[in-house]
């Protein structure tokens, strides 16, 4: 949180993800055992944050050969384990299909690499300013920051035609 609003104080960035552990009914738990040998939970997602980005490293290189896992990560202290099937850009697919869209006709911005199944399949992709390099690679276009409105800066380029898609 800290890297993404550098301006707000540490107090109010604790005070904020407090409301939200409560808001969104968060747990944390030291043994996964208690989760996994509960058949009255069902896991659709784990989110793992560390201090440690060597830690990180060797969870992501223990797991990556899993097949039904797809391991992402939003921001830099962060790994997500989801099933292989359940990414933005599966979701992406799913919903401009049944609107009747095609996906060549359709924007996506995003940031990291949790982004990136749908920043790959959409037809005009946007990274933001403060994007992971990785990310910015795959875009066609990259826009301001997110403290500097850059969704509705792309948005508007668009609109306007002052940005065109471009063949990748």
């Amino acid at each position: 949180m800290k890297a993404h609003y550098p301006d707000v104080e540490t107090n109010v960035i604790k005070e904020k993800v407090q409301q939200r552990f409560q808001d969104e009914m968060i747990q944390t738990v030291d043994d996964f055992d208690d989760i996994f040998n509960n058949n009255d939970i069902e896991v659709y997602k784990f989110l793992t944050f560390s201090l440690e980005e060597d830690a990180l490293q060797r969870i992501r290189e223990q797991l990556e050969g899993e097949r039904d896992i797809n391991i992402t990560s939003s921001g830099h202290m962060n790994l997500e384990f989801n099933h292989r099937d359940a990414n933005k850009g599966a979701a992406l697919a799913f919903y401009s299909s049944i609107q009747g869209i095609e996906l060549e006709d359709v924007m996506a911005i995003g940031d990291h690499f949790n982004d990136y199944s749908m920043l790959e399949v959409a037809g005009f992709s946007v990274a933001m300013e403060n994007a992971a390099p990785g990310i910015k690679e795959v875009c066609d276009f990259t826009t301001k920051k997110n403290s500097e409105h850059g969704v509705a800066f792309a948005i508007e380029e668009v609109l306007q035609g002052r940005i065109k898609k471009m063949v990748r």
